[in-house]
């Protein structure tokens, strides 16, 4: 009896439980539960601007997008001009990045490092994502 009991137990539990995938498992943009926190980073960010393009920040961006979208619960869309409330991402190299990060930074960094710095850009409050080169 005690061994249909375990087994009702263990089918029955089965049906509840959902295993997480591997992507989910260390990748998850679940909306950011803290109200007040939330109403504050939606504000804050509007758009995402790469400066650059190649393979790994395509992979970069689709992944940005897709987690601003799962935290914020909010349509973020890549913008060709930088406004009020984007994220800028590039490599160090870039015309628009060099204006906004001091030199310095980069060395500091190191090849696969990466630097996040709240800038004012022509009046727009922005978000600045950069690296040495599109790894970091």
């Amino acid at each position: 009896m005690k061994k249909y009991f375990l087994l009702l137990v263990y089918c029955f539990t089965l049906g509840f439980l959902r295993a997480e995938d591997g992507y989910r498992l260390w990748l998850r943009y679940d909306k950011i539960d803290d109200d007040n926190l939330l109403a504050q980073y939606r504000n804050s960010i509007s758009s995402i601007h790469f400066t650059n393009s190649s393979a790994t920040l395509d992979a970069a961006k689709a992944e940005l997008l897709n987690g601003l979208s799962g935290l914020l619960v909010k349509n973020i869309t890549e913008q060709e001009l930088i406004e009020n409330g984007s994220i800028v991402a590039g490599p160090a190299g870039d015309p628009t990045i060099h204006a906004l990060i001091q030199a310095n930074i980069f060395h500091k960094i190191g090849k696969e490092g990466f630097v996040i710095e709240t800038r004012n850009y022509s009046g727009k409050n922005i978000i600045v994502i950069a690296a040495n080169n599109n790894i970091g």
